[in-house]
């Protein structure tokens, strides 16, 4: 658990919260989670990324034309 500062292209600053959730069945497995305050300028750089993310995201759908 800790606090890291990033510098994005698009973004800018972010100052972010992580934490290590471990899986209780496989103690080699685990998931760091990022998070922002709410209401901070790092909340809201999140925010745009994610909405970029989701933008630009790959939508394949399965054709039945022949």
């Amino acid at each position: 658990m800790g606090t890291k500062r990033l510098r994005h292209p698009l973004v800018g600053e972010l100052t972010l919260d992580w934490d290590t959730l471990t899986a209780s069945t496989d103690a080699d497995q685990q998931l760091v989670v990022w998070t922002a305050e709410p209401g901070t300028p790092s909340y809201d750089g999140l925010r745009i990324l994610a909405s970029w993310a989701a933008d630009h995201t790959d939508v394949r759908t399965n054709s039945l034309d022949t």
